[in-house]
């Protein structure tokens, strides 16, 4: 390789192929001069070049000695190559507003002078000054350039003089911008300089699904608007869970906090009801289906559509919409999960006068917490184990009068040990019942789908994806959570709407699914975890 040297320019010749450098660029429209490129660059061909002056020490005035501060503290243009590139890319992938690029295969590089502002740093140094690069530093020596408080320092740094950031190989370090990392709120820096914010997604429901993606989206520097059927945001963790298992007031703050994000929430506003499918398909670049398991499993009994018999979901949004709903009288929850026992510790509340669950199996099966089957006791609930009802009874006006159950009894082991509840034939009996609220399990309600679209369900409502990428048939059309694998808890549909704004962000910028490996976190992020689960 032959080199021929000109003033600032070099020019690189190789026998058989004269296009063999590397040349640094940089977009100064989206770059905001953090200087990680600097940093990272592990053969030091990075600069940041002052404006003028060099940062010379100007009169005594005190708007000579402003402008001269202004110089030397933050008014660093861009970087410069100074010196040769290897082409490793590590600067363009890390920049966190994507405007770097490397050009390959040029002949003719032009190089910034670095001169008086940055000196060769000793080359057997893992760390380097600061101002080894450049003399926008503090006048104080020993402080760092953007303040001893913020968090915006990597691991092993040793003094505060330390360059922010180092290329340490293979650690996988979470390389953000100062800004970025010291925003309340983790805002995406690259998303704004790419001008990602005009990208409007459209998710339906404001479950932990659908917060959780528009939490993660907003990060991302997406447009997000959600809608929502109730009057209130949070899904069933505002309007199906019991308020002593899940705060108010926490729940507000995470949804507040992501409505300072910039994420819109209309409520009152259901889909197929208020606003068509193929509208949004119209108006937004992406969307997400996030409308839960709302739906009440039938008991499939005579007489379960007399009055009186209430799907417990229903109950339950009814009490925490309207604090001053009351029942009367004895009332009977058919089910053993945590929708069952929040309505049956709910209906007490409420005012019933007595309260009975029937479960079909025994007490050790429960699918609840311990403690709180424990609390339903010692409340007064009474719990009726290895009990099904086969008939629901009433008055000739459509009452509901009783409900008659059968005993039941563990059979023998099945080929996998499991010993299911089987009748009792003759033991049958007859429970006085003034409401009976159904709780055996929900499953995804479709029905707002429109007739034609190429969004596929399975046997039980549930809505068809791509398991990688959760896409579904129809082109920018997504769906999560409940909606697609049935009732779980509220820590595993909020892990999916994370996965589904992932998908969502992969699929608008053009990526291969598995190219996003992470989306944005941040100290003061939202928690959508309650102590207990959903169902």
């Amino acid at each position: 390789m032959f080199l021929t040297k000109g003033r600032g320019r070099i020019r690189f010749t190789q026998e058989g192929d004269s296009k063999m450098a590397y040349q640094f660029q940089v977009n100064e429209r989206k770059c905001m001069n953090c200087g990680m490129c600097m940093d990272l660059c592990p053969v030091h061909c990075l600069a940041m070049i002052p404006p003028s002056g060099e940062g010379e020490m100007g009169g005594r005035d005190e708007q000579s000695m402003f402008e001269t501060l202004a110089k030397r503290l933050c008014m660093m243009l861009k970087p410069m190559q100074v010196a040769a590139c290897i082409g490793c890319q590590i600067c363009a992938q890390e920049c966190p507003t994507h405007a770097i690029s490397i050009e390959r295969r040029v002949s003719t590089i032009s190089y910034g002078w670095r001169g008086a502002v940055s000196p060769e740093p000793p080359s057997d140094q893992v760390w380097h000054p600061l101002n080894a690069y450049t003399q926008a530093i503090p006048e104080v020596p020993g402080e760092v350039l953007w303040g001893e408080g913020d968090a915006w320092c990597v691991a092993e740094r040793q003094e505060t003089w330390q360059s922010r950031r180092s290329w340490l190989g293979e650690q996988k370090e979470d390389l953000r911008a100062p800004c970025e990392a010291v925003c309340s709120v983790g805002t995406d820096v690259g998303s704004i300089g790419e001008g990602r914010y005009e990208e409007r997604v459209a998710i339906i429901g404001s479950g932990p699904t659908g917060l959780s993606a528009a939490y993660y989206l907003a990060r991302s520097g997406y447009r997000v608007t959600v809608f929502e059927a109730m009057p209130v945001a949070g899904g069933m963790m505002a309007i199906g869970i019991p308020a002593y298992r899940h705060p108010r007031a926490e729940l507000q703050r995470d949804i507040d906090a992501i409505r300072e994000l910039g994420v819109e929430i209309y409520l009152n506003t259901a889909i197929g009801r208020d606003v068509s499918l193929g509208e949004l398909q119209g108006n937004y670049d992406a969307i997400l289906l996030a409308v839960g398991a709302q739906r009440s499993q039938r008991l499939e009994i005579p007489g379960e559509d007399l009055r009186g018999v209430i799907p417990a979901t229903l109950f339950l949004k009814q009490c925490n919409l309207e604090p001053e709903a009351r029942l009367t009288g004895t009332v009977v929850v058919v089910g053993g999960g945590s929708t069952a026992m929040g309505a049956a510790r709910s209906a007490l509340r409420a005012g019933a006068a007595t309260v009975h669950m029937l479960y079909h199996g025994t007490y050790a099966e429960l699918p609840v917490q311990k403690d709180e089957i424990q609390a339903a006791l010692a409340e007064g609930i009474l719990l009726q184990e290895l009990v099904t009802p086969i008939a629901i009874q009433g008055t000739a006006t459509g009452s509901l009068q009783s409900i008659r159950c059968q005993r039941m009894e563990l059979g023998e082991p099945d080929s996998e040990g499991r010993r299911l509840p089987v009748g009792i034939p003759g033991s049958e009996y007859d429970l006085a019942a003034d409401t009976v609220l159904v709780a055996i399990g929900e499953a995804p309600d479709p029905s707002f789908l429109p007739a034609g679209a190429s969004i596929q369900m399975n046997v039980w409502g549930g809505l068809l994806v791509n398991s990688e990428t959760l896409a579904t048939g129809a082109p920018g059309i997504f769906a999560a959570g409940d909606v697609t694998y049935g009732p779980g808890t509220i820590i595993h549909a909020a892990a999916d709407g994370k996965k589904a704004a992932r998908s969502i962000h992969t699929y608008l910028r053009k990526l291969s699914p598995g190219a996003v490996a992470t989306m944005p976190e941040g100290e003061q992020g939202v928690c959508l975890t309650p102590v207990v689960d959903l169902f």
